[in-house]
């Protein structure tokens, strides 16, 4: 049988595009990206001190773009191409040093822009990473604290105020430096996250999503219930603002209690933060002999090298080394 193609009509094959032309193409037409959804599953699934913290950088990165909004300054990143973006990323990073900042806050602010870059590619809406890199640093310069007598000067000037104010500050020091607790991880606590009768405090920890117990010290324990006999024994944050009202309970923070705690090392004449009374109780812990793995639980710190930089700044081993060299040379 023969088949007539006469009345067939070929089509034209399509142009070769090549590799060049559809990158270039991928630049000119980038994917539609939702900026606000992106920034909230960036914040998503992070502990609250995590998310204020990262929302603090997020902000001082828009307040530097001087654009409207931090939607803006994220679109005005992530919707250039790899050159555009390292460009305005290391402009950043030199008015953050200009602006005097810690390495540490320059690196955390850095690591916070190549982190939303970075979940920007994952969902595919563009192809490379922020290379912008931080300060070298070195993390926990000075982990000794207040140490025990300045922190007796601090419980002092606490007990010496009004009787309210005075119990709960008292329970708040107790907790940070008996406990090792984070001004945040205080914060956070809510009176339904204590079991009285077995003496525990559940915790959802730093880098953590699930609680943990932690057995509360006779002592700190009855200076929560001073505080108790004051605030009352119903739900809700555990430690809240003293106002004239005695029906405002809001929720002390932690920012409040970093001032609670400064202030208080000003009446002492202790130059105190709150971190601080957590090197305290870590170092103190060492000095009682405990071990590395046995002061890693008890600090909650997920890498062990960190308190290995606790154990030597204790020890105070360069210290030690500069005067066997000195008592070498003592004829000099």
């Amino acid at each position: 049988m023969r088949t007539e193609f006469h009345n067939f009509q070929t089509k034209p094959l399509p142009a070769i595009i090549s590799l060049d032309q559809h990158c270039r193409t991928r630049l000119e037409h980038p994917p539609f990206v939702d900026y606000k959804e992106l920034l909230t599953s960036f914040l998503s699934g992070k502990s609250p001190q995590t998310m204020k913290a990262y929302q603090r950088d997020i902000e001082d990165f828009h307040q530097f773009t001087g654009l409207p909004d931090a939607i803006d300054a994220l679109n005005k990143l992530i919707g250039s191409d790899l050159g555009r973006a390292n460009g305005l990323a290391l402009r950043y990073k030199v008015d953050l040093i200009n602006r005097n900042l810690t390495p540490s806050t320059i690196n955390r602010r850095l690591s916070a822009l190549r982190s939303v870059v970075k979940l920007a590619r994952t969902l595919g809406y563009i192809h490379w990473e922020l290379e912008v890199q931080g300060l070298k640093s070195k993390a926990y310069r000075d982990t000794r604290g207040p140490g025990q007598g300045g922190f007796r000067a601090v419980i002092t000037a606490a007990r010496n105020q009004q009787p309210k104010k005075a119990a709960r500050d008292v329970a708040i020091l107790f907790l940070c430096r008996y406990m090792g607790l984070r001004r945040g991880e205080v914060a956070s606590l809510n009176y339904e996250d204590i079991d009285f009768d077995r003496s525990v405090l559940y915790l959802i920890g730093k880098g953590r999503l699930e609680e943990e117990p932690l057995t509360i010290p006779r002592r700190t324990l009855e200076a929560i219930c001073k505080w108790l006999a004051y605030r009352g024994n119903h739900e809700g944050a555990l430690f809240v603002n003293l106002h004239h009202d005695p029906s405002v309970r809001d929720r002390l923070t932690g920012d409040g209690i970093y001032h609670l705690i400064v202030n208080l090392g000003k009446k002492a004449g202790v130059k105190l933060r709150p971190h601080g009374i957590r090197h305290l109780a870590i170092t103190s812990a060492l000095d009682a002999g405990v071990g590395i793995r046995e002061a890693q639980r008890f600090s909650r710190h997920a890498d062990p090298n960190v308190l290995m930089r606790y154990d030597d700044n204790r020890m105070d081993l360069a210290g030690k080394v500069a005067q066997q060299l000195e008592d070498l040379d003592s004829a000099v």
